[in-house]
């Protein structure tokens, strides 16, 4: 977001799933990994459409690929701070709930 010098609105985003599809060459594999290949950003004014492009990964072998898209509304002129302090909250509440998951914490 920071090449387009845009961001979601980090007071109240608005981030809409629209769809995501998926292609394998054959479902025969274990252990699936994700791994990011490709992003794209398209901005029109306060809102925008997120491409994010992935290989699904078994061992060493590429077994398909997929995208997820994303609608973005309200987007506002980047902020470094305003984001990076975006992250680190979200960061936080992600390493709480994977705790609480675990059973960790009470």
């Amino acid at each position: 977001m920071a090449n387009h010098n845009v961001m979601i609105n980090t007071e109240r985003p608005l981030v809409i799933y629209e769809k995501m599809s998926f292609e394998f060459a054959h479902l025969n594999f274990t252990c699936p990994q994700l791994e990011a290949s490709d992003t794209t950003l398209e901005t029109n004014g306060r809102r925008g459409t997120a491409l994010l492009h992935f290989k699904v990964n078994a061992g060493n072998d590429t077994v398909g690929s997929g995208y997820k898209k994303l609608v973005i509304s309200g987007m506002r002129e980047y902020d470094h701070d305003a984001i990076q302090q975006f992250t680190e909250n979200y960061l936080a509440r992600m390493a709480t709930y994977k705790s609480c998951e675990t059973g960790l914490i009470d």
